[in-house]
């Protein structure tokens, strides 16, 4: 039996504004410019159809890279407003953040070290500057690659090093963390670190542990390899691993903190979920213009994974209540406690504030079960009063 103390928190959804909402990509880029910087012109395409605030890509290999998708893939024609971090090289290929300037500001970055390649941070804040200051920290790692327990255990201890930075900073909110992560499925250490790993969770937005490796099952968001032949470097083989992959924080999640998820925005670009074992051109592909897919395939061998945050007018207000006096034993969704001296009233919400579930609890009773539509994710357990429906007790509850 997994148990969990859960913290008491209280979820009060207020009406917000959105002030703006921010396009995130993250891209593998394929060694660039290595000996085809003509491929800046590839990339222009998909950047030019996709639109994105934020561009933050894995395997860049000089400055001149740099500078070469910010003049001939982003600034173009009559686009002049995106600028980048500064170049850092560190072991092997590089990270960078290419945004905005419209919509965001770069404040300061950093690089954690690893034994393999160096994590960015980025911490960036949201233009124009409403009522506060709405900051968000970009993170872009790139994994030890290719399977088998010694490379598990690498990118372990990369993602190790990412969270003891994170525990060291005296606060840190509205985390994303993503780039080509390399992880075959959700049972490895790495996972698990990333999203349990010291008492900072992250979450998947899409909420999908699983054996992604080889399963058709997931064929909608696997995002390598692009090609099934060999050409220009990179992987070979067709889609068949969910290696690019993005993970937020809580708040980002629930908005407690301005930056709020955008439901169902998250996408491997240029997936269609036909794509399994074959190429992103084969068979025909019409989640995008044929333009699109072919500089997808030639561009490198991932395709980009993007979603959508807004910052909002004012964060969803949280604040600590507890006027219930029991703890919880959960397994597999069955919440036991001891026996309710009146009847209440229990809800489920999703982190959007959505109702998912409710069931009237009578006196006497010591256990609920939830429905098995509850999937793995961030719930919001309430606790009311039948009759006033005031609330008793909130707590947060990641289901499996």
């Amino acid at each position: 039996m997994r148990i969990f103390l859960i913290a008491v928190v209280s979820l009060l959804y207020m009406t917000a504004m959105s002030q703006d909402t921010l396009n995130i990509m993250y891209y593998n880029i394929l060694n660039f410019p290595g000996t085809t910087p003509g491929r800046a012109d590839t990339l222009r395409k998909t950047l030019q159809y996709t639109l994105p605030d934020l561009v933050v890509v894995n395997e860049l290999s000089s400055e001149t890279g740099a500078d070469l998708i910010l003049n001939n893939s982003l600034n173009v024609g009559v686009v002049d407003y995106y600028q980048r971090a500064e170049f850092t090289d560190g072991p092997d290929s590089d990270n960078m953040l290419f945004f905005n300037s419209n919509k965001v500001a770069l404040y300061s970055q950093f690089e954690i070290e690893t034994e393999l390649r160096l994590i960015n941070e980025y911490i960036i804040y949201s233009l124009p500057i409403v009522n506060d200051t709405v900051f968000i920290s970009i993170y872009s790692a790139h994994l030890k690659a290719s399977d088998g327990s010694q490379e598990e255990n690498l990118r372990y201890a990369e993602v190790q090093a990412f969270k003891n930075h994170l525990s060291s900073k005296h606060e840190v909110k509205n985390i994303i963390f993503g780039g080509d992560l390399n992880i075959y499925k959700s049972s490895e250490k790495a996972y698990t670190e990333i999203t349990t790993g010291q008492d900072i969770p992250l979450y998947d937005p899409i909420f999908s542990p699983a054996n992604w490796h080889n399963n058709s099952s997931y064929a909608n968001i696997h995002t390598q390899s692009t090609r099934s032949s060999q050409f220009g470097g990179g992987a070979t083989g067709g889609m068949d691993d969910r290696f690019d992959m993005i993970f937020v924080s809580t708040d980002i999640l629930n908005g407690a903190d301005r930056v709020r998820y955008i439901q169902d925005s998250y996408e491997a670009f240029g997936q269609d979920g036909n794509r399994f074992n074959q190429s992103v051109r084969v068979p025909n592909n019409a989640s995008a213009p044929d333009s699109i897919i072919n500089a997808l395939y030639y561009m490198s061998d991932h395709l980009p994974v993007i979603m959508d945050v807004v910052i909002l007018e004012e964060a969803n207000s949280i604040a600590e209540t507890q006027l219930l006096e029991f703890e919880f034993q959960i397994e597999k969704n069955l919440f036991s406690f001891k026996e309710l001296d009146e009847k209440l009233e229990f809800k489920v919400f999703d982190v959007i504030g959505k109702e998912v579930y409710s069931k009237q609890l009578l006196q006497g009773m010591s256990q609920v079960q939830l429905p098995s539509n509850i999937k793995s994710g961030v719930y919001i357990l309430q606790f009311s009063e039948l009759q006033s429906n005031k609330s008793l007790m909130t707590k947060k509850y990641l289901g499996l």
